[in-house]
């Protein structure tokens, strides 16, 4: 790397006789940079470039822009760390935080924040937080995974199964929770079941 040697344990040499790890070469480059490469493949050497990129964390610091979904009255968002250090989060979630990075560019962890409480939905509980991991037995993506399989939900029963042992599952008839969806909105003011894109916004687009 950058007309280094990498040597046993990932080393590069230094100086005369001492050696640094090789993560100290890309210290020394900014987001965007090219780190030039030289390996062998096929017993041939070949030299590339690769484009450097930040990190993409698992659980952000501060969201790009607030997402979110109200389905019978139960409310998801991403992760974020505004919520790690509650002390009313799952332990299988709290694992889940110390996780540094993405498994794929688009995973996002999704949990149920709340519950907004209607006759639909009670029993179930909100706390601990927990994350949510399959809808129908479909596993989660991010947020917007969520939001598309709901919409397009036409199985009889929604099925959330969660991380938490204490509350492995909440099931909701699927078109008693979309009415239910629109009552709980009215009641508590809020003018879209999900979070809007920038266009929808800018056209005033409220509908549910």
């Amino acid at each position: 790397l950058e007309f280094r040697r990498v040597l046993f344990r990932s080393t590069i040499k230094f100086h005369d006789g001492e050696y640094i790890m090789l993560d100290y070469l890309f210290t020394q480059k900014m987001v965007g940079d090219l780190m030039k490469v030289k390996l062998v493949r096929n017993n041939e050497i070949m030299s590339l470039e690769y484009p450097l990129e930040a990190r993409k964390y698992l659980i952000p610091a501060k969201p790009s822009h607030l997402k979110y979904l109200i389905v019978g009255g139960l409310v998801f968002l991403p992760m974020s760390t505004n919520v790690v250090n509650r002390k009313d989060i799952s332990n299988e979630l709290r694992s889940t935080c110390y996780r540094p990075h993405r498994d794929s560019v688009d995973e996002e962890t999704v949990i149920l924040q709340d519950i907004l409480t209607h006759r639909s939905n009670l029993g179930y509980k909100a706390q601990p937080i927990s994350q949510l991991k399959t809808f129908n037995k479909i596993p989660i993506k991010n947020i917007d995974h969520l939001i598309e399989l709901v919409e397009n939900c036409t199985d009889k029963w929604m099925d959330f199964e969660f991380d938490n042992n204490m509350q492995k599952n909440i099931f909701l008839e699927t078109e008693e929770a979309r009415i239910v969806t629109k009552e709980v909105m009215e009641q508590n003011f809020i003018p879209s079941y999900r979070a809007l894109s920038d266009e929808e916004n800018e056209k005033g687009n409220t509908d549910t």
